[in-house]
């Protein structure tokens, strides 16, 4: 009986929690995301404009630096596989941050350091 209990805590349940943040990818659920910019592609040579509604994991891509700046200014998430599909505003919001200023800083940031 014990080992049946260690097995559900050791397998079952690390199980569970990864069917649960990886099952809604847009890759999985593509007409979810149809409307999103998962799918949409920034013009090459300009400095994207991102919104609150642009999901972390599409951030994450724009810039190789990024990822750091993020964590520098309290948006932890960025190494959690569930949040690549948040937007910038649920993500802010999770961690208790004001999304419109973190929008501000992410678009400073790119402005500053983005290369196409």
């Amino acid at each position: 009986m014990t080992s049946l209990i260690i097995g559900i805590l050791v397998i079952g349940i690390p199980l569970a929690i990864y069917v649960v943040c990886t099952a809604k990818r847009p890759e999985v659920f593509p007409e979810e995301y149809a409307g999103s910019d998962a799918g949409e592609d920034f013009i090459e040579d300009e400095i994207p404009q991102i919104t609150k509604d642009t999901t972390m994991g599409r951030i994450l891509n724009l810039e190789k630096g990024i990822g750091d700046f993020l964590l520098q200014n309290g948006l932890h998430c960025v190494s959690c596989s569930a949040s690549k599909n948040e937007t910038l505003s649920m993500a802010c919001a999770v961690h208790g941050l004001d999304a419109d200023l973190m929008l501000d800083k992410i678009q400073n940031y790119l402005n500053e350091n983005y290369e196409a």
